[in-house]
């Protein structure tokens, strides 16, 4: 039986969109005023959303109520209610607490495509950067960030063994080995003595923000109102820090949502996704394997009238046996 709580909406829901030109069939229809003035007074949160677009539109809810009292019961039990029924939808396999309000994620988009998320307070440090993500194993990853003598989780364990299975079921060839050193390297960023405002967007912008590890890239400081990103890409990035309001990031893989989370004032939420990927058979063999080039799409959501910090980045020219492809797992 689906569980949901019942919540006291003073304000309208705020309308999902993005900033730039959309294209055909991209942004949801805006409502009209006569929806919107259908609304009940008492409206539902669904806590336990069977899809990702159900997914942002109950955090869409729980963040206005949020925007109007962040000390709202009812909203911060619907946020804690809801976070389960994300992690089912995100397909979580793993999570390390690095720091009181600071954690790393793992999830299984597909079977064997992992992908990682890093939540921080704003003006913290990264404990998860480009080096560290391009070296070793998820397993390795886990340890380091959880301590030597954690025991990595079964669940990441496994989908660590599906990723090496499809190397293993490969033909003859080129098996490369797919454990490096971990770099020892944790952050990218140079801490900030202050939560991140309007006046840190030349600190975003150098510190956060992608550079060369990426062919295209967007970096927007002090940007509101949404936004979004789409390439064609073997691995994508990006990161949120909401410094007004709170906002909603997800990300798409080949038209698909892999991945919502609610991202409220205060933290950053930064997350790297990576492609499937295949052997690249010649004519004779298959000796190398790499990422496909799939669409991978980021949107800032739930952010009308609210301010944040956003970057995004795509690399499609890297090579997934070179090892030299960023954001990688």
């Amino acid at each position: 039986m689906q569980r949901t709580f019942t919540l006291l909406l003073t304000l309208a829901l705020p309308q999902l969109f993005a900033c730039d030109p959309a294209m055909p069939g991209d942004e949801p229809e805006a409502a009209d005023d006569a929806d919107a003035a259908d609304l009940a007074l008492v409206s539902p949160i669904d806590v336990e959303p069977a899809t990702h677009d159900d997914a942002s539109a109950a955090l869409a809810q729980i963040d206005a109520l949020l925007s109007d009292d962040p000390e709202d019961a009812r909203a911060l039990a619907a946020l804690g209610a809801i976070q389960p029924r994300l992690d089912e939808l995100n397909h979580l396999v793993a999570r390390v607490s690095v720091a009181p309000g600071h954690e790393v994620s793992f999830y299984e988009a597909r079977p064997g495509v992992i992908f990682t998320s890093e939540s921080r307070p704003l003006g913290a440090a990264r404990a998860v950067d480009t080096g560290t993500l391009a070296a070793g194993t998820v397993a390795d990853l886990y340890v380091r960030l959880a301590g030597d003598d954690a025991a990595v989780p079964e669940a990441l364990v496994a989908a660590q063994a599906r990723a090496k299975n499809r190397v293993a079921a490969a033909p003859a060839g080129d098996q490369r080995q797919l454990a490096r050193p971990l770099a020892l390297s944790a952050s990218a960023d140079e801490p900030t003595a202050e939560p991140l405002t309007s006046a840190d967007g030349p600190w975003w912008s150098a510190n956060v923000c992608y550079g060369s590890e990426a062919d295209s890239k967007w970096c927007l400081p002090n940007w509101g109102g949404g936004a979004w990103a789409q390439q064609n890409a073997k691995t994508s990035a990006s990161a949120v820090a909401p410094f007004a309001g709170n906002v909603v990031l997800r990300a798409q893989l080949g038209g698909s949502s892999v991945f919502t989370e609610n991202v409220l004032q205060g933290n950053v939420r930064e997350a790297w996704l990576n492609s499937s990927w295949d052997w690249d058979c010649g004519i004779f063999a298959c000796s190398d394997w790499d990422f496909d080039v799939q669409s991978h799409r980021w949107d800032v959501l739930d952010a009308s009238g609210d301010q944040f910090h956003w970057a995004a980045g795509f690399n499609w020219s890297c090579y997934g046996s070179d090892w030299d492809c960023p954001w990688d797992l």
